[in-house]
Protein backbone atom coordinates (compact mmCIF):
# COMPACT_ATOMS: atom_id res chain seq x y z
CA UNK A 1 0.00 0.00 0.00
CA UNK A 2 0.97 3.60 -1.23
CA UNK A 3 1.76 5.67 2.14
CA UNK A 4 1.74 9.61 1.59
CA UNK A 5 1.18 10.65 -2.11
CA UNK A 6 2.95 13.11 -3.40
CA UNK A 7 2.36 14.40 -6.76
CA UNK A 8 5.32 16.36 -8.53
CA UNK A 9 6.21 18.69 -10.85
CA UNK A 10 2.50 19.40 -12.42
CA UNK A 11 2.52 20.58 -16.11
CA UNK A 12 -0.58 22.26 -17.78
CA UNK A 13 -0.56 20.28 -20.63
CA UNK A 14 -3.89 21.07 -22.37
CA UNK A 15 -6.73 24.13 -22.36
CA UNK A 16 -9.65 25.05 -24.14
CA UNK A 17 -12.28 27.75 -23.41
CA UNK A 18 -15.59 28.34 -25.44
CA UNK A 19 -18.37 30.93 -24.99
CA UNK A 20 -20.88 28.62 -26.19
CA UNK A 21 -23.14 27.79 -23.41
CA UNK A 22 -24.19 24.75 -22.21
CA UNK A 23 -27.48 23.02 -21.48
CA UNK A 24 -26.96 22.21 -17.91
CA UNK A 25 -24.29 24.02 -15.23
CA UNK A 26 -21.60 21.47 -14.06
CA UNK A 27 -18.24 21.58 -12.80
CA UNK A 28 -16.09 17.78 -13.26
CA UNK A 29 -12.81 17.03 -11.51
CA UNK A 30 -11.26 13.74 -12.91
CA UNK A 31 -8.21 12.62 -11.79
CA UNK A 32 -6.65 9.50 -14.11
CA UNK A 33 -3.73 7.30 -12.93
CA UNK A 34 -1.32 5.21 -14.82
CA UNK A 35 -1.50 1.42 -14.08
CA UNK A 36 2.24 0.93 -13.94
CA UNK A 37 5.13 2.91 -12.92
CA UNK A 38 7.42 4.06 -15.35
CA UNK A 39 10.49 1.95 -15.51
CA UNK A 40 12.71 4.79 -16.74
CA UNK A 41 11.74 7.76 -13.77
CA UNK A 42 10.44 5.21 -11.30
CA UNK A 43 7.16 7.37 -11.67
CA UNK A 44 3.64 7.22 -12.23
CA UNK A 45 1.97 9.53 -14.14
CA UNK A 46 -1.49 11.61 -12.64
CA UNK A 47 -3.86 13.59 -15.00
CA UNK A 48 -6.33 15.85 -13.70
CA UNK A 49 -8.86 17.31 -15.95
CA UNK A 50 -11.51 20.28 -14.49
CA UNK A 51 -14.26 20.66 -17.24
CA UNK A 52 -16.95 23.33 -16.12
CA UNK A 53 -19.75 25.27 -18.14
CA UNK A 54 -22.82 27.18 -17.39
CA UNK A 55 -24.61 29.78 -19.57
CA UNK A 56 -21.20 32.17 -20.01
CA UNK A 57 -19.53 29.70 -21.50
CA UNK A 58 -17.13 26.54 -20.88
CA UNK A 59 -13.42 25.56 -20.16
CA UNK A 60 -11.30 22.44 -20.18
CA UNK A 61 -8.26 22.28 -18.32
CA UNK A 62 -5.63 19.15 -18.06
CA UNK A 63 -2.57 18.96 -15.92
CA UNK A 64 0.10 15.96 -15.83
CA UNK A 65 1.92 15.21 -12.70
CA UNK A 66 4.15 11.99 -11.49
CA UNK A 67 4.34 10.48 -8.47
CA UNK A 68 8.06 9.56 -7.40
CA UNK A 69 7.65 5.86 -6.19
CA UNK A 70 11.02 4.61 -5.85
CA UNK A 71 12.05 1.59 -7.84
CA UNK A 72 9.43 -0.51 -8.21
CA UNK A 73 7.59 -3.69 -10.29
CA UNK A 74 4.46 -3.49 -12.07
CA UNK A 75 1.70 -2.98 -9.30
CA UNK A 76 -0.98 -5.97 -8.89
CA UNK A 77 -4.08 -5.42 -8.68
CA UNK A 78 -4.95 -4.82 -5.54
CA UNK A 79 -1.91 -2.40 -4.68
CA UNK A 80 -3.40 -0.59 -7.57
CA UNK A 81 -6.68 -0.16 -6.58
CA UNK A 82 -5.55 1.02 -2.75
CA UNK A 83 -3.43 3.87 -4.54
CA UNK A 84 -6.47 4.89 -6.13
CA UNK A 85 -8.21 5.29 -3.24
CA UNK A 86 -5.51 6.92 -1.44
CA UNK A 87 -5.23 8.96 -4.64
CA UNK A 88 -8.81 10.59 -4.25
CA UNK A 89 -7.76 11.15 -0.42
CA UNK A 90 -4.59 12.90 -1.26
CA UNK A 91 -3.91 16.78 -0.12
CA UNK A 92 -1.93 16.86 -3.76
CA UNK A 93 -4.97 16.65 -5.75
CA UNK A 94 -6.28 20.03 -3.94
CA UNK A 95 -3.29 21.34 -5.54
CA UNK A 96 -3.81 20.42 -8.83
CA UNK A 97 -7.30 21.85 -8.37
CA UNK A 98 -5.86 24.82 -7.19
CA UNK A 99 -3.64 24.50 -10.55
CA UNK A 100 -6.27 23.88 -12.65
CA UNK A 101 -8.77 26.48 -11.16
CA UNK A 102 -6.31 29.64 -11.82
CA UNK A 103 -5.74 28.61 -15.36
CA UNK A 104 -9.05 28.24 -16.29
CA UNK A 105 -10.19 31.52 -14.37
CA UNK A 106 -7.50 33.17 -16.60
CA UNK A 107 -8.03 31.44 -19.58
CA UNK A 108 -11.97 32.86 -19.24
CA UNK A 109 -10.66 36.39 -18.85
CA UNK A 110 -9.49 36.11 -22.22
CA UNK A 111 -13.20 35.42 -23.53
CA UNK A 112 -15.07 38.05 -20.92
CA UNK A 113 -16.74 34.62 -19.46
CA UNK A 114 -18.14 34.82 -15.57
CA UNK A 115 -18.22 31.26 -15.23
CA UNK A 116 -17.20 30.83 -11.95
CA UNK A 117 -15.31 27.90 -10.18
CA UNK A 118 -15.72 26.77 -6.39
CA UNK A 119 -11.91 27.76 -4.31
CA UNK A 120 -12.52 23.87 -3.14
CA UNK A 121 -11.89 21.37 -5.50
CA UNK A 122 -15.08 19.08 -5.86
CA UNK A 123 -14.64 15.39 -4.99
CA UNK A 124 -12.87 13.86 -7.71
CA UNK A 125 -13.96 11.14 -10.02
CA UNK A 126 -10.92 8.64 -9.56
CA UNK A 127 -9.92 6.48 -12.51
CA UNK A 128 -7.35 3.91 -13.66
CA UNK A 129 -6.01 4.96 -16.96
CA UNK A 130 -5.90 2.33 -19.95
CA UNK A 131 -4.18 2.07 -22.81
CA UNK A 132 -4.85 0.84 -26.36
CA UNK A 133 -3.10 -2.45 -27.52
CA UNK A 134 -0.83 -2.19 -30.06
CA UNK A 135 -2.59 -3.90 -32.38
CA UNK A 136 -5.96 -3.15 -31.50
CA UNK A 137 -6.72 0.90 -33.10
CA UNK A 138 -10.03 1.29 -31.25
CA UNK A 139 -8.32 0.52 -27.85
CA UNK A 140 -8.67 -2.04 -25.12
CA UNK A 141 -8.18 -2.53 -21.90
CA UNK A 142 -4.87 -3.16 -20.51
CA UNK A 143 -6.46 -6.35 -18.29
CA UNK A 144 -7.44 -7.67 -21.97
Amino acid sequence: MVEDIRLENPLVLAVQASIANVSEPHVDWTIGYAPEVDPDENRRFVLARLHAGDEDGSVTIEIGAGQNTGPMERIDADADTAFGVQLAASPSLSMLYGLARITAQSLLGTIDSDLKLPWEAPTPEVTRLVRPAENDEEGASLDD
